[in-house]
């Protein structure tokens, strides 16, 4: 039995070698992955997902595949509802406007004063 090699050409057109036997492993790791994959797919179709998603990771370079990810949920049939977070935003009018708020265990405690400027901020 031979060295279980194959040469591959990457897109550039640069010959490289591989073990035919890392390729099947490889490929068996991604069947069972695909398996699972299925299995959560049956169990949460038609069922709807609220994602909140914190206004400091739209800025984050994660966030483009965070969206290319529930839109995968969603094309397999999962319902998808996103809760755009306002803390940061909430925080600058709040902030603009010289109202001070309390935060105990990270949760705002608000005064009714508060209220409008917090509603104006969130939407």
């Amino acid at each position: 039995e031979g060295n279980p090699e194959q040469i591959l050409y990457s897109f550039n057109g640069t010959p490289y070698k591989q073990d035919i036997f890392m390729d099947r492993q490889q490929l068996k790791e991604q069947v069972e992955t695909i398996r699972q994959a299925f299995g959560y797919i049956n169990r949460f179709k038609n069922q709807t997902f609220v994602i909140k998603i914190a206004s400091s990771l739209i800025e984050n370079p994660v966030f483009p595949v965070l969206i290319k990810d529930i839109t995968i949920l969603h094309n397999v049939g999962i319902r998808i509802v996103l809760i755009p977070g306002a803390k940061t935003r909430i925080d600058e009018v709040l902030a603009n406007y010289g109202i001070k708020c309390k935060t105990v265990d990270n949760v705002r405690i608000s005064q009714p004063e508060a209220i409008p400027f917090i509603k104006m901020a969130a939407f």
